[in-house]
């Protein structure tokens, strides 16, 4: 056993060896070179454990409560400083002990030692992993699953036979104790003791001598556990989930869309070939769409299967019910922050390893006493699968390497997403590459009819219309701004940048309104006021410039004296509202909303 122990940590170190020289990439850059989740002192550690994580939750009721991630982090920046090569070989030997954790359980579930090898190998080589163990910010997975592992495994020792009283409780609170880990790494490790009961179903309840009613103290003790963390949860972030909407506002749109998510993950574990961050999904609204009624069938099946095979082969029900059952934290009942991620499938793809082992097995050990002759094919078939993905993990692996690496990767592989042209579009702009920027942020706010985007609007709009002010297309820049400050009009910046591009464009007098709302709604603070007073006075002496005339017809009109008009309401300049909100109803005699900032003018004015 220890040899193949080895094996499994020599094997795994192999094939990702080559992630170690990767870079930070995504959000690695607000998450550990910025801090955001590196803890620096005393007040840092408890608030790690006391409230929700930075950046999720300040926002949102509901949010990510994952503390143990962020101590994680927080070793390595206290061992390494911000050197990439130390948070990866972190991920990796994490990866690593929980391929190692795998094979012991495997062991006594499975109780062939070749079969528990040969599944544990099949999970540490499998690609679809490689966005958990390459990208440093998806150990989430990992460390939960490892704790969820270790959990397992003691429970399963808690109930082999012929151990003394005190050596059962003491794995009953270290399985415990490991729960309470997993929970606190990442939410998917609530299914934790539903998994354990199916455990049990399988391969405990043909054992005359055990009951799963007397068994009924050991699930309170883990329905327990979970139901005081979800309190506590509950009670620091104020609500579940991670604050986004059902897909489609639909409980049945969402059923439909994630049963055809379910298909996909398994033809991903099946075949890891083409894959991508930031996949696209495609909201599914009919069940009489071909797809949603052949992966509702499809996963129907799988169940009956699962249940048919109950009494000639449990494992086979267990790997499939494994599937199902780790993939609920994810099945967007409650909303989650993304409706698919290759991930989610760190802790499920067990199931299919499993799955595929058992089918391995039993054909192999049908063929060896029929057909001896054709045993090597099946030994063969195990080795030619297990080499086909850890080359494409290996492969894999170098997509990772850096930001433009793996978002170039992602709109080739998948050019409908946004997610990934928004990313791309930020390493350009922070490699001077603008032009190429534009293309990307542009990419990024086009809508694609019935389809998902966790895109923020406003960003790429900001992005744009900082890209035109660098490189002198203010008139551009001015389009975006317009749009940014109908959503955000009590942001300083946005009106400040505003007044900038109507300088550019020889606009002083508009410029001078944006200034002075935006000394309104700047903070108090007196440099960022006489910064804001002198760039007051000098839109004051400054000319309409010709160029600015003739630029004007490049604009559009009716949002430009829209926001004016908006401007002057804030500042409280009814008459020149109103005077701009004529002139929308100039170009637009229908506008509702100018329509309605004349009224609230007048009313205002007395009138």
């Amino acid at each position: 056993m220890n040899g193949r122990i080895l094996t499994l940590l020599i094997f795994s170190v192999i094939i990702y060896s080559n992630s170690l020289f990767n870079s930070f990439v995504w959000v690695d850059h607000t998450q550990i070179l910025q801090k955001e989740h590196i803890i620096q002192d005393l007040d840092g550690l408890v608030n790690t454990f006391t409230k929700g994580m930075p950046g999720f939750s300040a926002s949102v009721k509901g949010g990510y409560y994952r503390p143990i991630i962020n101590l994680s982090y927080s070793i390595d920046y206290w061992i390494w400083g911000l050197t990439p090569f130390g948070f990866h070989l972190t991920n990796v030997l994490a990866h690593t002990l929980t391929g190692i954790i795998l094979y012991l359980i495997l062991l006594k579930m499975l109780e062939q030692e070749y079969a528990a090898f040969f599944a544990s190998l099949l999970f540490l080589a499998h690609p679809i992993h490689t966005e958990a163990v390459a990208w440093v910010s998806g150990r989430a997975d990992m460390f939960f699953t490892l704790f969820y592992l270790l959990s397992l495994l003691f429970y399963i020792r808690s109930s082999a036979s012929q151990q003394k009283a005190a050596s059962v409780r003491n794995s009953y609170l270290l399985s415990g104790l490991f729960f309470i880990l997993a929970l606190q790494s990442k939410e998917m490790a609530i299914t934790l003791p539903l998994i354990i009961i199916l455990y049990d179903v399988c391969f405990r309840v043909r054992d005359k001598s055990f009951s799963l009613y007397h068994n009924i103290k050991s699930y309170i003790f883990y329905f327990g556990i979970l139901a005081g963390y979800l309190i506590f949860r509950l009670s620091i972030l104020g609500g579940v989930g991670s604050g986004q909407t059902l897909p489609g506002n639909s409980i049945i749109i969402s059923i439909y869309t994630t049963s055809r998510i379910f298909v996909e993950y398994i033809w991903k574990l099946i075949l890891p070939v083409n894959l991508a961050v930031s996949d696209v999904v495609r909201l599914a609204y009919t069940i009489m769409d071909p797809t949603v009624i052949g992966s509702l069938i499809l996963l129907l099946l799988l169940v009956i299967a699962a249940f048919l095979l109950y009494r000639s082969k449990p494992v086979l029900t267990f790997g499939i019910l494994w599937f199902f059952i780790t993939l609920i934290p994810v099945s967007n009942i409650v909303p989650a922050l993304h409706l698919k991620a290759e991930r989610f499938l760190y802790l499920p793809s067990i199931g299919y390893c499993i799955i595929l082992v058992c089918i391995l097995s039993s054909s192999y050990n049908i063929i060896r006493d029929r057909l001896p002759n054709l045993k090597w094919a099946f030994i063969a078939a195990g080795v030619i699968i297990t080499s086909f993905y850890s080359l494409l993990t290996f492969d894999r692996n170098f997509d990772w390497k850096d930001d433009l690496t793996i978002f170039s990767d992602a709109v080739k592989k998948s050019p409908l997403t946004r997610e990934a042209y928004a990313e791309l579009g930020v390493t350009y702009r922070e490699k001077q590459r603008y032009k190429e920027a534009e293309m990307a942020f542009l990419a990024a706010l086009k809508e694609r009819e019935g389809y998902t985007a966790f895109v923020q609007p406003h960003a790429m709009h900001q992005n744009l219309a900082e890209i035109y002010f660098i490189t002198g297309q203010s008139v551009r820049s001015v389009d975006h701004l317009l749009w940014l400050g109908r959503y955000h009009r009590n942001s300083y910046e946005v009106q400040r940048d505003l007044g900038l591009a109507y300088l550019k464009i020889g606009q002083p007098d508009w410029a001078l309104t944006k200034f002075r709302q935006a000394l309104l709604t700047a903070p108090r603070e007196p440099r960022l006021m006489e910064v804001f007073q002198r760039a007051i006075k000098f839109a004051e002496t400054s000319p309409v410039t010709p160029e600015g005339i003739g630029l004007q017809v490049w604009l559009n009109k009716e949002m430009v004296h829209y926001d004016l008009g908006i401007a002057n309401m804030q500042l409280k300049e009814y008459h020149s509202a109103i005077k701009e909100f004529s002139k929308v109803i100039t170009i637009n005699p229908s506008s509702p909303e100018a329509h309605a900032g004349i009224a609230k003018a007048k009313r205002e004015l007395g009138q």
